[in-house]
């Protein structure tokens, strides 16, 4: 007998239940398969995810490293903070250093209590979104005589040296006995503040020791060779 001509001898009632346990066999075996699908495909979504993370990642460290080479070529390279046992020390030695290299008349160098960087708004974010680390800084008022070939030297070297942060200002006069050189240029007095950055206590890297308080470690009125001490 085919399976035609008994399906027709089944009663109703005997129809019914098997038509029940095609469907539960059906329904066991696809259920898997259904999840199985389901699984996959989250685990697509979650891959596409990280890729188009993984994408946007890359496009915004492509442009940070365009701002960073921007910011350098318009502001000079990056330097590192200062993580020396003291931050003002080494700054006087960079100064003392300048001094003897280019034999300069050095009239005063005064240090000024070290304090925290002023904050900017808004407030700057790494590239990871966290904030960066606090900075404190030290300064010194750094008067020196030199003419104006001179000046140009010791701007550059300020710019180079690792120990300076920042040259936060510049003042030039004319001194009243201006004799000319041989060039024809005049002799100026030039008062620098001078900063190094460091971080703050608390924060990685900051130096072992704090910096010294305010003091006046140099006054000379005539050719220095060693520098202020």
């Amino acid at each position: 007998m085919s399976l035609i001509e008994r399906w027709n001898t089944l009663p109703r009632a005997g129809k019914w239940l098997a038509v029940f346990v095609v469907f539960l066999i059906g329904y066991f075996a696809v259920t898997p398969l259904l999840d199985k699908a389901a699984e996959l495909n989250a685990k697509a979504d979650q891959a596409e995810s990280r890729l188009r993370s993984a994408v946007a990642t890359a496009d915004q460290l492509k442009q940070s490293r365009a701002e960073i080479e921007r910011n350098i070529v318009a502001l000079g390279k990056l330097k590192p903070y200062a993580s020396g046992s003291d931050p003002q020390a080494a700054l006087d030695r960079r100064l003392s250093e300048i001094v003897r290299q280019y034999t300069l008349n050095e009239r005063r160098r005064a240090a000024k209590a070290p304090g925290p960087l002023p904050t900017v708004t808004p407030a700057p974010r790494t590239i990871t979104g966290e904030a960066p680390p606090k900075l404190d800084r030290v300064s010194m008022e750094w008067q020196i005589d030199c003419d104006t070939t001179t000046l140009m030297n010791v701007l550059r070297e300020l710019e180079i040296a690792p120990e300076v942060h920042s040259v936060a200002s510049v003042q030039a006069r004319k001194l009243s006995d201006n004799a000319r050189t041989s060039e024809g240029e005049g002799t100026l007095s030039i008062t620098f503040t001078v900063e190094s950055w460091f971080p703050s206590k608390g924060q990685p890297g900051a130096p072992a020791q704090p910096a010294a308080a305010a003091t006046d470690i140099g006054s000379s009125s005539s050719s220095s060779t060693g520098g202020a001490r």
